[in-house]
């Protein structure tokens, strides 16, 4: 003979397991997702080749070990499939990259997040700058359209080439986060600005209140740092002056002090540093 008091009271443990599980669920899933796209360009030599590979992978594996970046939100996009099977997604042409950014558009929502890494070599017409890339080149006005387009404001675009101040103007947008490697003007050699960039995010200093949080402010000061103190350090002039640009009048801004006009979104954007990263 069945036991009612038994099967009533399972019943009704299901009943409230069956509520917190699906919440448990629907939280996970409304939960921002961290998305990543690397674009490096084509690198014209071997040496450039070289030093490229190195700064993309570098990248791709300090976003996984680090900060928590899975390979399905890493979308790597090199000028070949590169020398580590699985790692690049697609070859740097602009089909793929605007392929990329059209399948984000499907994937993200709003709360959700994108970095994107720009590594290569760029020029300036007067008009446009423009990412060299295997096939047709990528100008600024067609990466911010297909970044304009994406359901999420939640952006932190990095152009890190020569001639990238060109790119401000364009990509900038309230509550987006614009950092260029240089300022717009004469600023066309090569720039060192991705390196120190890359490190900056792979060292624990780089985190300078030791909360176990990385802000873009952050990190966008060590870089600068790194930068200023390779050109004393081999006795240069500089020739390239980083900019962030946070409040959407396109113009950036070097010194993040308190009185600066740009800062803010990114004191307040994040990198989380994963257990163990």
């Amino acid at each position: 003979m069945r036991r009612p008091i038994l099967d009533f009271g399972f019943r009704i443990l299901d009943c409230l397991a069956l509520p917190l599980l699906l919440y448990g669920l629907s939280a996970a899933a409304d939960a921002p997702k961290s998305y990543a796209l690397i674009v490096t360009g084509i690198s014209g030599d071997a040496d450039h080749y070289r030093k490229f590979w190195t700064l993309t992978s570098q990248l791709h594996g300090t976003l996984k070990s680090r900060f928590g970046y899975t390979d399905e939100r890493i979308y790597c996009l090199f000028e070949d499939k590169g020398s580590k099977p699985g790692l690049v997604r697609e070859t740097s042409h602009k089909k793929h990259i605007l392929r990329v950014l059209d399948d984000l558009k499907g994937k993200m929502q709003a709360q959700d997040r994108l970095f994107v890494f720009v590594i290569g070599h760029a020029d300036y017409d007067g008009e446009h700058a423009s990412i060299h890339l295997p096939g047709p080149d990528m100008r600024d006005a067609e990466l911010a359209a297909a970044l304009d387009a994406l359901p999420t404001p939640r952006i932190l675009a990095a152009v890190t080439t020569p001639n990238s101040g060109y790119f401000l103007k364009h990509l900038s947008k309230p509550g987006r986060i614009v950092i260029t490697a240089t300022k717009p003007g004469k600023e066309l050699s090569e720039t060192i600005f991705p390196y120190c960039f890359v490190e900056a995010l792979r060292d624990n200093a780089t985190d300078a209140d030791g909360d176990g949080r990385l802000s873009v402010k952050e990190l966008f000061r060590a870089t600068r740092a790194r930068v200023e103190a390779f050109y004393k350090e081999k006795d240069l002039i500089s020739t390239e002056h980083c900019l962030l640009d946070d409040n959407g009048d396109g113009i950036g801004t070097r010194e993040l002090d308190e009185n600066a006009a740009d800062g803010e979104v990114a004191s307040k954007t994040y990198f989380e540093l994963v257990l163990g990263g």
